[in-house]
């Protein structure tokens, strides 16, 4: 516990520019295309389409929250004990929250916490069904992307305690040093992209903000 309380994942953001992930050597070849690509695209093709088709109702919520967690390591089981005594105002509060998503405002903590209901009061799970939503605005964050930052400041420890991951103020700050650095750094952004698609990792509507997630993505495995 001592030596996670050394680390300080918003102060490590402020230290890292583009320039260092572009430095990143990936691996020859992405063996798992299905995972990096396929996978991807289909999620976030269908959610765009269903999002454009249908509102954003209480059925909708429950099936998108559960097609994201296809991407976690556990099922949603806190979530769905507690959706049958959800009241039309929480699902009000929900549906706000992601329509405000979808048109590209960036939420605030309590917002996220209306949203991470749907997923187990995991960040993680939110931030993945909140990229799909607008992946032009939200970045995945897991335990990968943590670890990523950590490597990049010169500390390797694993991070194995998901409570020092799950924490929704690492995530906005996460998501604000993402489109800081991308405004700064077109060059090194267009290198990376670049690099990704060289080596099979994002096709050509890749955003921005998948771009830098999948690299530190990448960089996260533990070694």
């Amino acid at each position: 516990m001592a030596d996670e309380m050394k680390f300080d994942f918003i102060k490590a953001l402020d230290s890292i520019r583009l320039m260092d992930l572009a430095k990143i050597n990936l691996p020859a070849n992405n063996g798992n295309r299905f995972f990096y690509i396929d996978t991807y695209t289909a999620l976030k093709t269908f959610t765009s389409k269903t999002f454009d088709e249908l509102l954003i109702e209480k059925d909708v919520c429950i099936a998108f929250a559960h097609m994201v967690y296809g991407w976690m390591p556990t099922i949603l089981n806190e979530a769905n004990g507690e959706i049958g005594a959800w009241t039309k105002d929480d699902w009000e509060k929900i549906k706000v929250c992601l329509e405000k998503a979808k048109s590209g405002e960036i939420l605030g903590i309590n917002e996220l916490k209306n949203v991470m209901v749907l997923t187990n009061n995991s960040i993680v799970g939110t931030s993945k069904l909140l990229h799909f939503i607008n992946p032009h605005v939200y970045p995945i964050y897991d335990s990968r992307v943590f670890h990523a930052i950590r490597k990049l400041t010169g500390d390797k420890k694993a991070t194995e305690n998901s409570s020092t991951v799950n924490d929704e103020n690492k995530y906005i700050a996460y998501l604000k040093w993402i489109h800081r650095v991308i405004n700064e750094d077109v060059s090194s952004l267009l290198k990376m992209k670049k690099l990704l698609k060289e080596h099979g990792f994002v096709d050509d509507d890749v955003t921005s903000v998948r771009v830098i997630e999948v690299f530190l993505y990448i960089n996260g495995k533990e070694e």
